[in-house]
């Protein structure tokens, strides 16, 4: 497998990052985006650089500050 170059990064309606998943381009990275909207979350995607160095970085980052819970992984 190839290593991606894209993330898909799933928001909550405050902004806090929830939920990720590699852009591997299969049906499970399919699946795992298909989830995060049904579960209400907008979702992103991001390339690997700018998800390393900015997304994972951001307050409330998998760790709501709002009071609402991370998506399960």
């Amino acid at each position: 497998m190839t290593k991606p170059t894209h993330v898909y990064v799933a928001r909550l309606s405050c902004g806090c990052v929830v939920g990720i998943c590699s852009d591997y381009r299969d049906k499970f990275t399919g699946q795992s985006v298909s989830e995060f909207i049904a579960d209400g979350c907008t979702v992103d995607r991001v390339t690997w650089d700018d998800y390393k160095n900015k997304v994972s970085v951001e307050p409330g980052f998998m760790d709501c500050q709002h009071g609402q819970l991370a998506l399960p992984m």
